[in-house]
């Protein structure tokens, strides 16, 4: 089935990638790490969604849901805190798969790619100040999404919203087959990340997260609001250049 991009999409698309550019030294990424290496979250800290305050969360699903006969808050605790945590979100089923297999349970006999679809990009708010201001830092950082996903909405999130403009890479808990804060999860980022010359930093709006971080050994931020990341002195005291290229 072909792939269509809502205006949601393509806007929040837009509003990354007029943001950034994609780096075209490809050697930085390669050689012995002597910058300080920086995790962000995705939903809560880059995309204004699944916040882990739930005070905080939109709720952009409700109506679209009752419009295709299904019970917005059956769905949300059969499907989204049963199925997709436990086995789509560690990677263990495909998402279009699950719904398929489960959407008809809900009365609902439509296309199961309409409704991942509407779920993906109805979830994305791009959190642009943030963006923009990670986007004037200066080379001194090595940046990475560090994000509980399951495969379709990183694959969305890195290629049709284009964070891959501005991040090296995304490690989502489908990759790994492991979700924050285990040390599963934390171990393969490990893995991947190599020696570091300072712990990592990971920024993060979970305080389960952000505890389990502190507890593997990095260097963590809570996330509450922008001025957490502009004003906190490891970026404070960093040389920031002109987002406006």
């Amino acid at each position: 089935m072909a792939r269509s991009r809502s205006a949601a999409s393509v806007g929040a698309e837009w509003t990354v990638r007029a943001l950034v550019e994609h780096p075209s030294d490809s050697d930085k990424f390669n050689r012995m790490v002597t910058t300080r290496t920086i995790l962000f979250d995705v939903d809560g800290v880059l995309i204004d969604s699944y916040h882990a305050n739930p005070r905080a969360r939109p709720n952009w699903d409700e109506e679209f849901l009752d419009g295709h006969g299904i019970d917005p808050a059956r769905f949300s605790a059969e499907f989204i805190y049963g199925t997709f945590l436990h086995d789509v979100l560690p990677g263990r089923r495909l998402l279009i798969e699950a719904l398929e297999d489960e959407l008809p349970k809900f009365g609902y006999a439509g296309s199961a790619e309409v409704i991942a679809r509407h779920w993906i990009s109805g979830d994305a708010k791009v959190n642009s100040a943030l963006l923009e201001f990670i986007a004037g830092l200066d080379g001194g950082f090595q940046l990475f999404l560090a994000t509980n996903q399951d495969q379709m909405r990183a694959d969305w999130i890195w290629n049709e919203l284009g964070f891959q403009a501005c991040f090296r890479d995304i490690f989502h808990a489908a990759r790994f087959g492991a979700v924050k804060p285990t040390k599963e999860y934390f171990d393969a980022i490990a893995c991947i990340l190599g020696p570091q010359s300072v712990p990592p930093l990971l920024i993060d709006d979970s305080l389960s997260v952000v505890e389990g971080a502190r507890q593997y050994g990095w260097d963590v931020i809570h996330y509450t609001e922008i001025e957490d990341v502009t004003q906190n002195p490891v970026f404070s005291a960093a040389p920031v250049i002109s987002s406006r290229r």
